[in-house]
């Protein structure tokens, strides 16, 4: 949700309660259209977001095992070593903060 947030500037819900909340994330697999897509943005981002927000967990990016979510197109080629030894600093350092309810 907070990737989907952060590319879109709204949440993939909109509801007004925790209980509307916990009913549309059981319910509604929340999709990222190609359109809605900021430009600088490669489609595979949106295929990422898009596989992680899945309802069905089954169908989920990462059901089956972490692996399956770093050789994803969007982030196969990030240096899992160094970050893993903490060698790798990020490109941007950003402040993302938001307030759910």
């Amino acid at each position: 949700m907070i990737l989907y947030n952060i590319l879109l500037k709204k949440f993939p819900y909109d509801a007004k309660t925790r209980e509307e909340l916990k009913n549309q994330m059981e319910t509604k697999s929340p999709t990222i259209l190609i359109k809605e897509l900021p430009l600088q943005y490669k489609l595979e981002l949106g295929d990422f977001v898009n596989k992680l927000l899945r309802k069905n967990v089954s169908n989920r990016l990462g059901h089956k095992s972490i692996r399956e979510i770093k050789l994803h197109a969007w982030i196969k080629d990030m240096p899992w070593g160094k970050i893993k030894r903490k060698f790798f600093q990020s490109p941007c350092m950003t402040n993302v903060s938001f307030f759910l309810f």
